[in-house]
């Protein structure tokens, strides 16, 4: 893997992999792979033979395409269910639960196919983690929003899967190391395919504030949290705390202040819209809020999972798309339309009275979504640049 970064990197990867930390480059097969002990396994039981159902002439890249198409549709899905009667809400539940399957085995699929076919390349790898830039965090938080989770548990889930992704992209931009735990990837997307639908039957059968649905739910939220934090510390033991401090910090500063907003705003809801006055209230049957109704409830919390995505998006694909061209440097994790588009919302959130004084509030509600549009436009322009060079490094490379 430190060899194939340092091609990509024109040999700049090869400095970096030589001045590793000592207990990066020793340590053994426990983390340092690209594969946890699980993935093995699942491959050959499920993806090998899904794989050759699809014929050779399909290009690897479309499956992985396929899974964006199936990420946005699992959230779509998650953000209706509350709003649905509870047959419906069973069903819709059970489709988040089987789109989540769909995305973890075309996440493995498209890796064996593109080798099994001979069509191996630098672009299909580097799609294949920037479509995780944006999946890892939606996976998880789609679950929660499909439960009707409280706030609290859907921010700490967001921010620790993109805290988790950021740094285990970080150790490999760093290093070329990719480094997998056992509950990072394949496992953890099972669990979320096979939670939600579990947790829905039992919604479904008991109904949502049983003490059989309500402690369960509880137990995976934050378990899965402090799974995702302390996969986090194990990348960024690996990295070392300075390294890991100057590559971390802006996606820790960018999504904590968003979650602040969020946070602060649905405290200040009136009491007849939040009874118990504090941040683990939620309320079975309303939908999750898309367009808020007035300056107090303007941040939904639909768009604080588009703008915390996006902090992913910009920050954790850019570490990808660094890591294979030269494009970006040296990235550290700095990217200007994730800050802008975050003091936006906090500037919004501070002056909230000005702006509803001046009849504008109704327009409040779509600066997350606007953000949206702006960051994975700019994305996808991203990942188009680097296409370019590393389709122009290939034919060169076939040249010679």
């Amino acid at each position: 893997a430190a060899a194939a970064a340092a091609a990509a990197n024109g040999g700049g990867g090869a400095a970096d992999a030589a001045a590793a930390p000592a207990k990066l480059a020793a340590a053994g097969d426990e983390f340092v792979r690209e594969d946890n002990s699980f993935e093995p396994w699942f491959n050959r039981k499920f993806v090998d033979p899904l794989v050759r159902l699809v014929p050779a002439w399909v290009h690897p890249n479309f499956l992985t395409v396929t899974s964006a198409v199936v990420i946005v549709a699992f959230t779509a899905m998650a953000v209706s269910c509350s709003a649905l009667p509870p047959e419906g809400a069973l069903a819709m539940r059970c489709a988040v639960g089987l789109c989540i399957l769909a995305y973890a085995l075309l996440d493995c699929m498209d890796g064996v196919h593109a080798r099994a076919t001979g069509q191996c390349s630098k672009i299909g790898e580097a799609l294949d983690h920037w479509v995780d830039s944006f999946g890892v965090p939606l996976t998880g938080g789609a679950v929660f929003l499909a439960m009707g989770m409280d706030n609290a548990t859907v921010v700490l889930s967001m921010i620790g899967a993109n805290v988790c992704f950021a740094t285990q992209l970080a150790l490999y931009h760093e290093y070329g190391k990719w480094v997998a735990t056992e509950t990072s990837g394949v496992l953890g997307q099972l669990a979320c395919a096979v939670l939600c639908p579990t947790l829905g039957l039992l919604a479904y059968t008991y109904g949502r504030d049983h003490l059989s649905v309500v402690v369960p739910l509880h137990i995976v939220g934050w378990g899965s949290i402090l799974g995702l934090f302390d996969n986090a510390r194990v990348f960024a033991s690996r990295m070392g705390l300075a390294l890991t401090l100057r590559t971390q910090w802006p996606n820790v500063l960018l999504c904590g202040a968003q979650a602040a907003v969020f946070l602060a705003q649905y405290r200040a809801l009136p009491q007849e819209r939040n009874p118990d006055g504090g941040y683990f209230h939620w309320r079975e049957g309303d939908p999750p809020t898309v367009i808020g109704t007035d300056e107090n409830d303007w941040f939904t919390t639909v768009g604080f999972m588009c703008l915390s995505t996006c902090v992913s998006l910009r920050i954790c694909g850019t570490f990808v798309l660094a890591t294979r061209t030269q494009l970006w440097g040296h990235y550290n994790g700095r990217d200007t339309a994730a800050f802008a588009w975050t003091a936006a919302v906090v500037l919004a959130h501070v002056f909230r009275a000005d702006i509803a004084s001046a009849g504008l509030t109704p327009w409040l509600s779509f600066l997350p979504f606007a953000g949206l549009a702006h960051m994975a436009l700019i994305s996808v322009l991203d990942l188009k640049r680097a296409a370019a060079v590393l389709l122009t490094a290939t034919a060169t490379a076939t040249a010679r």
